[in-house]
């Protein structure tokens, strides 16, 4: 009878022994679980935060610069005593770093102008010959909507292409920006808004050759280019180049034109401008990891408040 009672006690000492590891280890696993669950929302809280400022970063540059892009460009013009479309500078708010590249839409060729001149396949065989050195050509293929974007926008050519999105195939948005091979970015040359008009005061080399070829010669843009720098070096701080003198900036492109020797039976064909009234704003969030990418086009229309058309990566 003893012998029977302490085997039956110790067999209960070990079934205590093995619940009570099982109880241990039942606990250390919902311990560590707990452990894991505590640390991904810590890190659920801090991404989302993260995301939280950057977006509030974003949102604080364009608020602060979008509406000034204008008024950024002549002041870098007086600065430098040189024409100026584009202009970037770097932005520190806690972790993430802003770069900003403000630019004016009108100082590019019009994609849409290039389609409505030429047609769909020579305008991009006309982008092709521009771009030849970029890198690009194998992603440069037109894709214009069918119907044209209806739109309030000022009047200008049909709006059968309306991002980068229909003239790159696939390309990652710093290769529209920045600088490969020595050639410069696309979206220095080229642009899909504002009416079509080349602002003559701003518009660098290859934008006026996508532009104005085969209307004008190398030879008469090169003497364009020479007669807008020699202009533009002596009356800086005057009124050309901004919108606040529209007059000024139209009475300034025939005595360009007569200086840079063009024939007077191929001015009033030019699509021309003195002045600007699309603006952009790229806008590069970055932190240690990684590159957010916005693009904000400002359309002035004459008719209150300006058109916003918005492209994010």
């Amino acid at each position: 009878m003893t012998k029977r009672f302490h085997s039956n006690f110790r067999s209960r000492r070990g079934y205590v022994l093995l619940v009570t590891l099982a109880l241990l280890v039942l606990s250390s696993t919902l311990l560590v679980a707990a452990g894991q669950a505590a640390t991904r929302h810590a890190l659920e809280a801090r991404l989302e935060q993260s995301q939280l400022q950057r977006r509030w970063g974003i949102i604080s540059c364009r608020s602060a610069v979008l509406s000034s892009c204008e008024q950024i460009l002549v002041s870098r013009e007086q600065q430098e005593g040189r024409a100026v479309a584009e202009y970037r500078t770097t932005v520190q708010l806690g972790d993430d770093r802003f770069t900003l590249v403000v630019a004016d839409e009108q100082a590019k060729a019009n994609v849409n102008m290039m389609i409505d001149q030429f047609g769909v396949q020579s305008a991009e065989d006309h982008i092709l010959a521009a771009m030849s050195g970029s890198g690009l050509l194998n992603d440069v293929r037109l894709r214009p909507s069918v119907f044209a974007d209806d739109s309030p926008t000022p009047a200008g050519p049909p709006q059968l292409i309306d991002g980068p999105g229909q003239v790159f195939d696939s390309v990652d948005p710093q290769a529209l920006i920045n600088s490969r091979y020595g050639s410069s970015p696309p979206m220095q040359n080229l642009t899909c808004w504002g009416n079509g008009t080349l602002n003559i005061l701003r518009a660098g080399q290859e934008s006026m050759r996508l532009s104005l070829t085969p209307a004008l010669t190398q030879l008469e843009i090169a003497r364009l280019l020479a007669a807008r720098d020699r202009i533009m070096a002596l009356s800086i701080t005057s009124n050309l180049g901004s919108t606040a003198a529209p007059a000024a900036n139209r009475d300034a492109i025939g005595p360009l034109l007569a200086e840079a020797q063009i024939d007077a039976g191929k001015r009033n064909r030019l699509p021309l401008a003195g002045q600007s009234a699309c603006h952009s704003l790229w806008i590069i969030a970055a932190d240690p990891q990684r590159e957010w990418y916005s693009l904000t086009v400002s359309e002035e229309t004459g008719k209150g408040q300006p058109i916003l058309h918005s492209v994010v990566w």
